[in-house]
């Protein structure tokens, strides 16, 4: 069997890069995650050097982003260690997707997350029905399986679930019965534990690519809707507490007002105003234990989230970056990307309540699309480099 040197690499960073969470309470599991990371890390910044050209306008918006991050994580004083991984693995992934240049590499890629997405979704389910979690333990009254907590593992599986179904479209021209299977196995990982949010963002992702598929469109399910939406949600909640109003809904689902999100967002805006440049960063345990955040450690929306950790300065820098590369996609039809679309508007849905900035789940799939988007849809297929073409036995 052949296997492509830049298949391995790409393999060998998805693997690396999208390390489930809780490994981290398995130090030995953890060195061989680290090891793999380092080695993927250089493979790939030593083929980006030997193609010799420049980077794209895109990442270097991107890199900016990410320096004016780094910098206001070190101004105040921010959990480093745990950060400067994080930020490392996202220029490690920007890098490889500059590096992807070809159809054939990024449908590999795209396969390898789903391969991975499939394996992960078994992994969590079995430690939902087991109560045994892996690599994780359960502690301060929540559950934490394979892919950490309910609404935190709804960030990896909304957009597993998208690069799962593309892959189907991509192979096979449909979506398959063992698509769907996996599908349906992502929503109830999500279920059983009862995250409302979580489980209504990723079912409606399946109900909307589903009716999507049998030539149903739902225009309202929209990113730039929902990101329009969620700012004017948030101004109705922190100006003029709309919330008090919904109490009786929210009761009758089991759910009794925002869980503090009422109280976590004003006091976003107002930490905000007192360091509106820059923001904090990530926050610190000792802001933290200060009730900054009435006792969160994020702002718990994808819109705060960014102005709490970079201020008006990087957010303005990150919706530059998130415009310019998801700008073309709104010109193409294809049902894969409207399968990538519908997968990001969900996730913003999603982020309404909960975000995690850091999570390389978000970045994997902003630059997948935006990646997808020039290489498929604009007819810019790059001619491969000499790397491209060489090939290992294995």
């Amino acid at each position: 069997m052949k296997i492509k040197k830049n298949d391995l690499m790409i393999a060998l960073a998805v693997i690396s890069y999208l390390k489930p969470a809780n490994v981290l309470l398995w130090p030995r599991i953890n060195y061989i995650y680290a090891l793999l990371k380092i080695v993927a890390t250089a493979w790939i910044l030593l083929e980006f050097l030997k193609q010799k050209k420049g980077i794209s306008r895109i990442a270097v918006e991107c890199l900016l982003f990410l320096t004016i991050w780094a910098i206001s994580i070190f101004r105040n004083n921010g959990t480093l260690g745990e950060y400067t991984q994080q930020i490392a693995s996202i220029i490690g992934l920007l890098i490889l997707f500059e590096v992807i240049s070809t159809k054939e590499r990024l449908k590999y890629l795209i396969s390898v997350v789903s391969t991975l997405g499939k394996i992960y979704f078994v992994l969590e389910l079995v430690t939902i029905f087991t109560n045994k979690p892996l690599f994780a333990e359960i502690t301060e009254g929540y559950d934490r399986y394979f892919l950490g907590s309910d609404n935190y593992s709804a960030f990896i599986m909304i957009p597993v679930c998208g690069f799962i179904i593309v892959n189907s479209l991509i192979k096979h021209g449909r979506i398959t019965a063992s698509t769907w299977s996996f599908a349906i196995a992502g929503f109830f990982a999500l279920a059983i534990p009862f995250s409302v949010t979580a489980m209504i963002s990723y079912g409606l992702l399946l109900i909307v690519v589903f009716l999507t598929v049998h030539h149903f469109t739902l225009k309202m399910v929209d990113y730039k809707k929902i990101i329009a939406i969620t700012v004017v949600f948030l101004i109705l909640v922190v100006r003029f507490s709309v919330q008090n109003r919904l109490m009786w809904l929210l009761g009758k689902i089991g759910k009794v007002g925002l869980n503090s999100r009422d109280i976590i967002w004003p006091r976003t805006v107002s930490a905000v105003m007192r360091k509106p440049l820059f923001g904090y960063g990530a926050l610190s345990e000792a802001q933290k234990n200060s009730y900054l955040l009435y006792g969160a450690g994020h702002a718990h929306n994808f819109v705060l989230e960014f102005f709490l950790e970079t201020g008006v300065i990087g957010t303005f820098v990150a919706m530059n970056w998130l415009f310019h590369s998801l700008k073309g996609i709104e010109k193409e039809n294809s049902l894969a990307m409207k399968i990538w679309k519908l997968t990001l508007a969900c996730y913003c849905i999603c982020g309404m309540f909960d975000f995690y900035l850091g999570l390389i789940y978000f970045w994997l799939f902003i630059f997948t699309i935006s990646k997808y988007e020039h290489i498929y849809n604009k007819g810019k297929s790059i001619e491969s480099t000499e790397f491209f073409q060489r090939e290992v036995k294995v």
